[in-house]
Formats: structure tokens, C-alpha cells, sequence
């Protein structure tokens, strides 16, 4: 998913107002009868201001001063509250729902090697909301259809989660896979900070969220697999656990290697303006991931992200106008339950890229050094990574700073 702008944030805004207010639906299906109206309005506005400070007197000049700072409240209320609405959205929502200085537990993260990787999906696996988690949000004094459309959008496509992995005897590794809607994402994994109830929390002096009181329960649960004590793990059902997705992208060349990081946006959720691995994201079950699809492989789940972040971005556009011929590997190197998003499985790729031409490597090294104030970063392994991360040089998202220490390392 490309980052969030303020237009989005606005968009959503006005996808609020209109599920609010059905007369402000009906004005906004046609933008230029909207803007034409809008336009209108404020002439009028300040057509009345200048008519009842003239120095004519009439009949209506006394009914006009009468109503006339009816018609301007109206305008000043609505542009604040517009402008509150995606302030609200772009700078101040998130930390209600997320600690962003929350760190990831490193004992949920667990390096693989694989020999091979199968995929099964169910159709008719489709998350239903825990009744203990929805007894809980339930009484939250919020809408939450109004609060999702207002800071995640009108669009929710249902999303692959996964459900168990198993550690098969003959070195497999076996993902079973269902499918949630991103609103139980949102409301979960998404929301694990939220101050469930404000007055207790002002009577006890602390507060009570999600992760208070689920993280004891997850982590019973997954200690075994992850302390390498079991070979299978069933992901509790009090979230949805959508699966993520995080690759790194490693140039390999015929005497060094070059990885790449991305900067993603400011509103990206409980990361803003830092930096993290060469992609990620969550999956979109529909129209490529469900039972019987001829892409339901391991390779095309990596791609889905690749392609998108990275092929499609300023280096993968690089390099493809001067390696035609580009040989791409996936390879699954390590799982984690993201403990900072209520335990979000999360799943750590490595995608080789072999690169023939030396010159190549120097000259996307150069283009993508720290110095080119770009969304991307390219360092090279031998020389760049160890210092950037052992001097805090690389404003790192904790998540890919773990999986580095933990995961990629003995890759580069």
C-alpha cells in the first residue's frame, strides 16, 4: 500500500460528512454542483456582512442584521470542523489507538530456512469477532462503522489471515490461510492502546486497553513455538491475525551485496517517517488469493507486495531499464507475532535480485545514498549496515530493526 497523503485523509473526511449528513451525499455526487453551491454560499456570506455595514437603511437591512450571523456561523463552523476533522486524522488519531514507542517483543521472532512452502486457503474461513473482544468494543462510546470510515476509509477488501503454521517433518513449511475483513483488523491489530474506558482510567490512575488485558493470554500461548519448543502454532482467535508481509531486497552482485530500505509515509500507522525494509503489507484476499486460484503460490503472495513497493517504485524502475533480464528469488526466512500490533503475525521475506553488472550496484548505491533525500536507501552490506545500525544512523522501525538482529543477518 503506497502512503496515506493528506487528500486521502481529506477524502475520508468527506466520505464522514456524507454518511452523516444524506443532503451533503446528495451535493457531493456531482463535485461541480458542490463547489458551485459552496462558492455561492460564501459570496452570500459576505454579500450580507457588506450589505448590513453599509450605510443604507431599509426594512430588510434589520431583518438581514438579524439572521445574517446565523449564515456565517454556519461557515466558520463548518470549515473548522472540517479542518479538525483531517488534522485529527492525519496527526493526532493514531496515538490514541497505537504507543508508537512501544517496542516488539523479541521472543516472538523465529528464524526459518525452509525447504519448501505450501499454502492452504479456505474459502469458507472468514474471521467472526470474538465475543469477549466484541462484548469489549461494544460498549465503547463510539460508532464504529462512522469512526472506521472517518480514519480507515469506506473501502474494506477482506484480507488474507492466517490461522497455523507447522514445522512438517521433511523440512516444510505449511501456512494455513482464512480471510478477515480490515475492520476487524483495524479494531484489533490496529487498536490495541485505545483507553477502553476514560473515567475508570481516571479513578484508578491507569488505564485499560486491549493489550492489557490480552498480551499475558498470547503469550502463554505462543512461547512453546516460538522458544522452538513445538513445531505447530494455532494463532488465538481474539484477533483476526491478518497476515503481514516484510521483505528485504538484496542486490547480489559477484563481489559485494546491496540491500535497500524504504521511508513510508507520515501516516503510516505507528511508523511515521521512519525507515523500514525494502516492502511490506497486508494481502488482499480478492481477486488472487482465494481456494482453487491458480496464484495461490508462495512466490505470487511475496510478488503481491513486491511488485507493488518495490518494482513499481524509483529502484525497481532503475534497475529494470538496465537489467532486462532480471532473475528474482523469494525465500521465507522467519515469522514473528508483532507484539506492537496485538500480536500480528508477520511474516519476514528475503527476495535476491542477481545483478551481473558491478557498475549497476555502484551506480543504484549512488543514487540511493543517504545524501539523496529519497524514499529509498541502498547500503551496502559489507561496509554500510553494521555501522548505520550499531550508531542508531538509520532511523530504523523497531519491527525491521528486530528482524534484522534476529532474522536477516546471517543472509547478508
Amino acid at each position: 500500500m503506497f502512503n496515506k497523503t493528506t487528500s486521502q485523509i481529506s477524502a475520508r473526511t468527506i466520505d464522514y460528512l456524507a454518511r452523516k449528513h444524506p443532503w451533503f451525499d446528495a451535493i457531493m455526487r456531482n463535485g461541480r454542483v458542490a463547489f458551485f453551491m459552496f462558492a455561492v454560499y460564501i459570496i452570500l456570506v459576505f454579500a450580507m456582512v457588506n450589505y448590513v455595514h453599509s450605510g443604507e437603511e431599509g426594512g430588510w437591512k434589520e431583518i438581514i442584521k438579524s439572521y445574517s450571523p446565523v449564515f456565517f456561523d454556519l461557515l466558520i463552523v463548518f470549515i473548522l470542523s472540517s479542518v479538525f476533522l483531517v488534522a485529527r486524522g492525519y496527526f493526532i488519531e493514531e496515538n490514541s489507538r497505537i504507543d508508537t514507542n512501544s517496542k516488539p517483543n523479541e521472543n516472538l521472532f523465529i528464524p526459518l530456512n525452509p525447504s519448501s512452502v505450501d499454502l492452504a486457503v479456505d474459502d469458507n474461513d472468514f474471521f467472526q469477532r470474538h465475543p469477549a473482544v466484541s462484548a469489549i468494543l461494544d460498549a465503547l462510546p463510539i460508532e464504529q462503522s462512522d469512526y472506521f470510515l472517518a480514519h480507515a476509509g469506506s473501502l474494506d477488501i477482506p484480507k488474507l489471515t492466517i490461522k497455523s503454521v507447522a514445522l512438517e517433518e521433511n523440512g516444510g513449511l505449511k501456512l494455513s490461510l482464512g480471510f478477515g475483513s480490515f475492520k476487524e483488523f483495524f479494531f484489533t491489530h490496529h487498536f490495541p492502546d485505545y483507553t477502553l474506558s476514560r473515567s475508570s482510567a481516571r479513578n484508578s490512575g491507569r488505564k485499560e486497553t486491549l493489550r492489557d488485558l490480552f498480551s499475558p493470554i498470547y503469550l502463554r500461548a505462543y512461547e512453546p513455538f516460538f522458544s522452538g519448543n513445538a513445531s505447530r502454532l494455532d494463532f488465538l482467535s481474539y484477533t483476526p491475525n491478518t497476515l503481514g508481509v516484510t521483505g528485504c531486497v538484496q542486490l547480489v552482485g559477484t563481489t559485494h551485496k546491496v540491500i535497500l530500505f524504504q521511508q513510508r509515509g507520515y501516516h503510516e500507522s505507528a511508523a511515521r517517517g521512519v525507515w523500514h525494509l525494502s516492502y511490506a503489507g497486508t494481502i488482499d484476499a480478492y481477486p488472487d488469493f482465494t481456494e482453487g486460484s491458480p496464484s495461490l503460490s508462495f512466490a505470487e503472495l511475496a510478488n503481491n507486495e513486491f511488485v507493488d513497493e518495490f518494482m513499481k517504485s524509483d529502484p525497481g524502475v532503475f534497475i529494470s531499464e538496465h537489467e532486462k533480464n532480471l532473475s528474482v528469488t523469494h525465500k521465507i526466512v522467519g515469522i514473528c507475532a508483532n507484539s506492537q500490533y496485538l500480536f500480528q503475525p508477520e511474516i519476514f521475506i528475503l527476495t535476491m535480485i542477481k545483478i551481473e553488472n558491478e557498475k549497476l550496484l555502484n551506480q543504484v548505491l549512488e543514487k540511493f545514498s543517504m545524501n539523496s533525500k529519497k524514499n529509498f536507501l541502498a547500503l551496502d552490506v559489507s561496509k554500510d549496515i553494521d555501522y548505520y545500525l550499531s550508531n542508531d544512523g538509520l532511523r530504523l522501525r523497531p519491527l525491521c530493526r528486530v528482524a534484522i538482529d534476529k532474522i536477516y543477518k546471517a543472509h547478508f
